[in-house]
């Protein structure tokens, strides 16, 4: 599955520098492609709590749509890192406007050692998994090439643990322990709220 998604993005990745590369000449009348950045700082907060996510976007616009690729942090329940195809869309031909956007990719763990450790021992193991993000905003246009911008959306992380299972083995004359260490797995399925504030440029 996870190859499935790495192919994806390196697509989307290729496609994305294609575009960058083209030639845009500015003409009367005939909008061009351009690049931009988006950095953003947001708010998660969900059945376990709230906690802070980081993101960087980067990508080509044309007209009313923009496309992307976008990387962040996210220290909501585990901290992790998603990498994620970025797609929006303005609404309107007012200095500021509407859009919507939907992000979709792959959210690498990255535990710390805290994290990782139970009863004193550090033995849990983190796999990554999906990373989706979609919602509606607002941009503030500043300047013909810098906006501030306001959204509120849906975001979904999953991880899974593996575990060892401990347990206390008494004293066994002539008797056998076992071979091998047993596990639990838990799949996490983390809901979230995101509330983000940006700067695009």
């Amino acid at each position: 599955m996870l190859q499935d998604y790495k192919k994806y993005f390196l697509s989307v990745i290729m496609l994305s520098f294609l575009y960058s590369i083209c030639p845009a000449q500015q003409q009367k009348g005939i909008n061009r492609i351009q690049f931009h950045s988006i950095n953003q700082l947001g708010l998660l907060n969900g059945e376990t709590g709230s906690s802070c996510q980081i993101q960087t976007i980067n990508g080509i616009q044309y007209k009313s749509w923009f496309a992307g690729i976008g990387v962040g942090l996210d220290y909501y329940r585990f901290r992790g890192i998603p990498l994620f195809a970025d797609i929006r869309k303005t609404f309107g031909a007012a200095k500021n406007k509407l859009f919507v956007y939907g992000d979709g990719g792959i959210h690498f763990s990255w535990v710390t050692d805290k994290e990782k450790t139970a009863n004193g021992r550090p033995q849990s193991k983190f796999s990554n998994g999906l990373y989706l993000d979609g919602g509606i905003g607002y941009q503030i246009q500043l300047s013909p090439k810098n906006a501030l911008l306001l959204s509120v959306g849906y975001s979904y992380k999953q991880m899974k643990e593996t575990a060892p299972v401990y347990y206390f083995y008494p004293m066994i004359v002539g008797g056998d322990y076992p071979q091998s260490q047993p596990t639990n797995s838990y799949n996490y399925r983390l809901n979230r709220i995101s509330i983000k504030v940006g700067w695009e440029f």
